[in-house]
């Protein structure tokens, strides 16, 4: 975008070294309403930043600056210190924030020292962070119990109405600003469509593909380039017509099975010539059933297409072992770039749990990563049941225990889809299970070094195997 709304609150400034905490505090200020400027977000690459950034600095409502481990930021650079003195000179609120193993006395230029700070440096606390909300927004907030609560209920356990809707849908694919993590993966599947590359994407259920896949979607579409998405699991299954209907928005006719593929293929080429600039992204999520029905001689005629279209088949299984009824292998399978989906890395956990902040605390962070690891799925759905019991008041226990009930139910049926012997993998991992199996389960996101991904794997597994 070309330049900084005025309704923006906060501009974040920080070293490249911290962007991964800066990414999460935009999301955590993002739960409290308070709309973030942050340049990954905001810059689009080739735009001549400085005048964006001073910008950015001039019409937002505050600054935080984030300082890091290394305890040096982004004022080293001349330009980016002379546009927050005039912010300050502005009087606007600049708020130094010290980040997890940022030094004790971090070197500040001298119109930061008289500055208030925020003291993030022993976790991200839900009263420090609702204290750079304070300098922000100006309003107080509430004094915190003696059991170091500070959610939505009373020190007596009392419900207090929630502040907001929850943050954690579990059932939902998250669209940004709600989805986090998956940088790296992201980073992959633009390097792939920056050469007009096509890729399998795999990834078990409840891993997030459809989050990850609706999120690349757009910031391609904010590239430039031209987006179809079609769902493997609808009606545009049925046939090839039907698939380059849904991808094109265009009606495809053809009596005969093969005739039928021919037409359809010859619609797609055209629809895609006529679309100038770059070749169209072409996404088909869950796409077994796509894979599995459609004639083969309708992917010969797709492979004979990649470069002018790129696309994307997100599947639970590899292409290779999705069974068709002739008994042949696709011809894409040697064509497309295998990228996979399993669990989180910290960073994305963390930017995760973020999202409750002023509702759960830090003990509740420890229940969630104990349940639930870095699985996506099961941290959102005890984040979800916890936040309920928080504006509830209702107790840890009974958020437990909604969550193990549907935890269970999305486990026994991942257990059923599981080959035999990776089922019995999972029964004897950690304890000698082949290598290779467990490479497998990891993979999908079951397991995580070797052992099960939480608890709630864990027990499930005592309970079922």
């Amino acid at each position: 975008m070309p330049n900084a709304p005025a309704s923006f609150d906060v501009f974040l400034s920080y070293h490249r070294a911290d962007q991964a905490d800066a990414q999460a505090l935009k999301v955590t200020l993002e739960t409290h309403r308070l709309n973030v400027w942050l340049d990954v977000h905001e810059l689009q690459p080739g735009q001549n930043w400085q005048p964006l950034l001073e910008e950015a600095l001039q019409t937002a409502r505050s600054i935080v600056v984030l300082v890091g481990a290394s305890g040096s930021g982004p004022w080293q650079e001349e330009e980016v210190q002379a546009a927050l003195r005039l912010a300050v000179q502005a009087k606007k609120a600049v708020i130094p924030v010290l980040l997890p193993g940022a030094p004790a006395e971090p070197e500040l230029p001298l119109f930061l020292h008289n500055r208030t700070r925020v003291d993030l440096r022993q976790g991200w606390r839900d009263a420090e962070v609702r204290r750079i909300v304070w300098g922000v927004r100006g309003d107080k907030p509430p004094l915190i119990g003696h059991d170091g609560g500070g959610g939505c209920g009373e020190a007596h356990g009392e419900p207090h109405a929630m502040p907001a809707a929850n943050p954690f849908d579990p059932w939902t694919p998250a669209l940004p600003p709600r989805f986090c993590g998956r940088e790296p993966l992201l980073r992959r599947l633009h390097h792939a469509l920056d050469r007009n590359g096509s890729v399998s994407l795999l990834g078990d259920a409840r891993t997030g593909k459809s989050s990850l896949l609706l999120t690349w979607a757009e910031r391609a579409r904010q590239a430039g380039r031209i987006v179809a998405i079609a769902d493997g699991q609808g009606p545009e299954a049925a046939s090839c017509g039907a698939l380059v209907k849904a991808l094109t928005a265009k009606p495809c006719s053809g009596a005969a099975r093969e005739a039928a593929a021919d037409v359809a293929a010859d619609e797609l080429s055209a629809w895609a010539s006529s679309s100038g600039g770059l070749p169209p992204l072409l996404i088909i999520d869950e796409a077994e059933a796509v894979l599995a029905r459609l004639p083969y001689r309708f992917f010969e005629r797709l492979r004979g297409m990649l470069g002018r279209v790129c696309l994307l088949f997100a599947t639970r299984h590899e292409i290779g072992e999705i069974a068709r009824d002739d008994g042949r292998t696709s011809p894409l399978l040697n064509r497309l770039e295998v990228q996979r989906v399993g669990l989180l890395d910290w960073t994305g956990v963390s930017a995760l749990l973020a999202r409750g902040a002023g509702v759960l605390g830090g003990d509740d962070a420890a229940t969630l990563r104990r349940f639930a690891g870095r699985h996506p799925f099961y941290l959102s759905l005890l984040a979800h049941y916890l936040w309920q019991a928080r504006c509830g008041g209702e107790s840890d226990e009974a958020a437990i225990e909604a969550f193990r009930d549907n935890a269970f139910q999305r486990l026994d049926e991942w257990s059923r889809a599981l080959p035999a012997r990776e089922r019995e993998a999972l029964c004897s991992a950690g304890h000698g299970a082949p290598a290779p199996l467990v490479g497998a389960l990891q993979r999908r996101g079951l397991l995580d070094e070797g052992q099960p991904f939480g608890a709630v794997l864990e027990e499930w597994r005592l309970l079922r195997l």
